[in-house]
């Protein structure tokens, strides 16, 4: 029997005995739909699954066959480094995913690439009113690294900047930059990709009542399945492989010059599409996975 751990800052007391009345869709309790949903896919396929915290693990001999990781929050970093070079497999590699979580490193990376990325600028915080000499109103504020859109604002006005990256020192003391990101006018595109492939994708639209620019970040839009062209495509793989992530959730911007990326998410979230597309993501993921650790490498 192949072992999987899921290594996630959610991980319950004990994942056997979730309560599943309590799992909501992503924004309430966000990844506890994805472990769980993975954790009974898991079990079905007859893998011995564990759903870990690895800031709180202590390892041993008994190392699983593969490590799904979901989390490099608090002191984890050291634990997953550890089992990189006890040769465990882990997905995503876990440099790949400490780069696609350093935001900055995301979008430099994106750059040199050569994938279209909105204009950005990194400005240290507290900062000096020169450093907003060049930019364009509004803009779009956003801490280094956040989950689920948290602290992502639009800002109207530089009294807008100030406040609100006021509020991301708060949040975040040990974050000393900010993500300043030319705000796009049109509709977001989240694509899913298993192995290096986009193989889903929904457009957003707003809801009449709401902005724009809400409906990308919360769930206040309107979903529909989005068709995934070649020129899609490609600058969904172009993105996944210059940061060498196989499983993610990506944020896309369809802009009139065309596709932009947002953001790559390691791994990213699921219950969107699940719940919007009627898919089991977690199927696809485990299907993938056990494709890596059941298929023998060609001679």
């Amino acid at each position: 029997m192949k072992s999987v751990w899921i290594l996630t800052s959610e991980a319950p007391d004990n994942e056997q005995h979730v309560n599943r009345d309590a799992l909501i869709s992503e924004g309430t309790l966000g990844g506890q739909y994805e472990n769980i949903k993975l954790f009974d896919e898991f079990k079905s396929r007859n893998f011995n699954v564990s759903i870990m915290d690895p800031s709180k693990i202590f390892i041993d001999k008994n190392l699983p066959d593969i490590a799904l990781i979901r989390t490099t929050n608090g002191n984890s970093v050291k634990t997953l480094q550890l089992l990189k070079k006890l040769n465990v497999k882990c997905v995503n590699d876990i440099d790949a995913h400490l780069t696609c979580a350093d935001k900055p490193k995301q979008l430099e990376i994106l750059n040199k690439h050569g994938v279209k990325i909105p204009k950005t600028k990194i400005i240290d915080i507290p900062f000096d009113e020169n450093e907003l000499n060049d930019i364009t109103l509004p803009i779009v504020v956003k801490p280094i690294s956040s989950q689920r859109g948290e602290l992502v604002k639009l800002c109207q006005t530089v009294d807008d900047i100030y406040i609100h990256c006021k509020k991301i020192q708060i949040r975040f003391p040990k974050q000393r930059k900010a993500i300043f990101q030319e705000f796009i006018e049109g509709p977001i595109i989240v694509a899913w990709v298993i192995g290096k492939n986009p193989i889903d994708a929904q457009i957003r639209y707003a809801k009449s009542d709401n902005d724009f620019f809400i409906s990308n970040s919360r769930s206040d839009g309107i979903r529909h399945s989005y068709k995934i062209t070649d020129e899609l495509k490609h600058i969904i793989i172009k993105a996944v492989t210059a940061l060498n992530i196989d499983i993610a959730k990506i944020d896309i911007f369809k802009s009139i010059n065309g596709y932009m990326i947002c953001e790559v998410n390691s791994p990213g979230g699921f219950s969107g599409r699940d719940e919007y597309l009627s898919t089991n993501h977690a199927n696809d993921i485990v299907t993938y996975i056990s494709c890596l650790l059941y298929t023998s490498p060609s001679p």
